[in-house]
């Protein structure tokens, strides 16, 4: 029997269905509870601030700001296979260099069916990794279905175009689509 080294890193086995191994399963609810451990804590800063006491006793104050409300340009995207819309921001984030660039977020359904958290089952599509468009001219206000059937009016900020395919990076995933003014077509 060989030992292998992989630099440190442990190889993840895929089984049978698609599945991963229980190592897998088991990094996927370490994230998880990390994840949930830094929300309450920023829930718990969120508390203190809005009480207007700091942890040391002086004055709290949070130092960012959700720029992002009900108000916001966002995009409506159809996901064509489920008939579900969902909803998405454009965002700036840091890219090479420090430059911004434009991104948006987008959930693999596929990844959700096999209980991968929520968290863990979204992709970022950078216009620096996966160039996008947005025609403008199609936005305004729309209403939308979003849980449960209940009707909303968001500020649609225009139809998105990725030029390449977008792919599911997460362990035995292999979810892929293209996304043609807003509507994202399994491939």
């Amino acid at each position: 029997m060989s030992n292998f080294n992989f630099g440190g890193i442990q190889p993840t086995v895929i089984v049978k269905d698609g599945t991963v191994s229980s190592r897998e399963e088991h990094r996927i609810k370490a994230q998880e509870h990390d994840a949930e451990r830094r929300r309450k804590h920023q829930d718990q800063q969120v508390a203190m601030s809005n009480q207007g006491v700091g942890a040391d006793g002086g004055v709290a104050r949070l130092g960012n700001q959700n720029m992002i409300n009900q108000s916001s340009p966002r995009l409506v995207l159809w996901y064509q296979k489920q008939q579900i819309e969902c909803l998405s921001e454009i965002t700036m984030v840091a890219g090479a260099a420090g430059q911004l660039e434009p991104m948006f977020t987008l959930v693999c359904p596929k990844c959700l069916e096999r209980r991968v958290p929520q968290g863990q089952a979204q992709l970022q599509v950078r216009n620096s990794h996966r160039a996008f468009s947005v025609d403008t001219s199609k936005g305004g206000p729309r209403q939308v279905h979003i849980g449960g059937g209940q009707q909303h009016i968001v500020m649609e900020h225009g139809k998105v175009s990725v030029n390449d395919i977008v792919r599911c990076s997460n362990t035995g995933c292999g979810w892929a689509v293209r996304i043609t003014d807003s509507v994202v077509s399994e491939v």
